[in-house]
């Protein structure tokens, strides 16, 4: 039986891009890995160097994900609004955090540890019999045009 905290976890990840053809019992596994989280305007969410726990899914308000540059100067990376996420570099790295992100309004994330996303990924990968893997194909993109952004931002 599902409570009604429950729900809203699972409202939340379906309207992720990554998530939204997942199979129903996997969204709820997810369920059991996340920890909800409210921060005020302006309040740090992580900060380089931090410990990668997992992915946010944003709930609610606006989220900016930046860098400082090498000669001191924030690099403002993206804004994330409801049904984005941010932090998935913690799904194929590993390490601690490389990037800041500050809630530029009252906020709510939805955040799911790293291995039970990976899981969720690569279960759906085989549950599709590698005929169609939107998750696994969105994840792999959406990384990697965020780490070429972030890194042509930098040089340039």
């Amino acid at each position: 039986m599902v409570n009604a905290e429950e729900k809203r976890i699972v409202g939340v990840l379906r309207k992720a891009a990554v998530l939204a053809d997942a199979a129903p019992d996997a969204v709820l596994r997810l369920v059991a890995a996340s920890k909800v989280e409210t921060f005020r305007a302006r309040q740090v969410i992580y900060l380089p160097g931090d410990r990668a726990f997992g992915v946010h899914f944003l709930a609610s308000g606006r989220v900016k994900v930046s860098k400082v540059t090498r000669d001191g100067k924030e690099l403002t990376l993206a804004y994330r609004t409801s049904g984005d996420s941010f932090g998935e570099s913690c799904l194929l790295e590993g390490g601690p955090r490389e990037e800041m992100a500050e809630a530029m309004e009252a906020s709510v994330t939805v955040e799911v540890g790293a291995s039970a996303v990976f899981c969720c990924i690569v279960l759906h990968f085989v549950a599709s019999s590698r005929r169609h893997c939107s998750a696994c194909c969105w994840s792999k993109l959406l990384l990697a045009s965020r780490r070429r952004r972030a890194r042509s931002r930098a040089v340039g």
